[in-house]
């Protein structure tokens, strides 16, 4: 039997119901892109706390890839400075931020 996907719905499900409640108040169209952004932010405040609860839980046996859940934490921090950055920017130079990766899929460890 192939391995299955380690799919955690709950986590998924609570992001997607964060990201619908944020456009929902962006359609009432009263927002400014200040608050839109402390908003993002606490999204991704929430994203990241989901994702570091998800990596504590067990993989599952003998799966053969794993979310690479550093990497995506990772990447939602830089995310976050990003935007700290640009609300209150240190300089006037511009700066070329890394750019992320985006692929989150690594080889499971192999127990002997």
């Amino acid at each position: 039997m192939p391995a299955r996907p380690n799919h955690h719905p709950a986590p998924m499900a609570l992001a997607l119901a964060l990201l619908l409640c944020g456009a929902n108040i962006q359609a009432n169209g009263l927002l400014t892109e200040h608050t839109n952004l402390n908003l993002i932010l606490r999204q991704l405040d929430a994203i990241d706390r989901l994702a570091r609860s998800s990596q504590a839980l067990p993989a599952e046996d003998g799966a053969r890839y794993t979310f690479d859940y550093p990497r995506f934490t990772a990447e939602i921090d830089l995310i976050r400075q990003s935007i700290k950055a640009y609300q209150a920017p240190a300089r006037a130079q511009p700066r070329h931020p890394p750019e992320l990766t985006g692929h989150y899929l690594r080889e499971a460890d192999r127990k002997p």
